[in-house]
């Protein structure tokens, strides 16, 4: 999850398109608020 959040913190590293960026953003909020993926920060 860690390099989920870097790779969502730093797009210009990684050269994402904003659709890119939007789609990782939701797939970290649906890991968060799915109880059946449970994730430890």
């Amino acid at each position: 999850m860690n390099k989920l959040e870097e790779i969502i913190n730093n797009p210009d590293k990684y050269n994402l398109p904003p659709e890119t960026k939007d789609g990782l953003r939701s797939l970290l909020r649906a890991f968060e608020t799915n109880p059946f993926f449970p994730i430890s920060r």
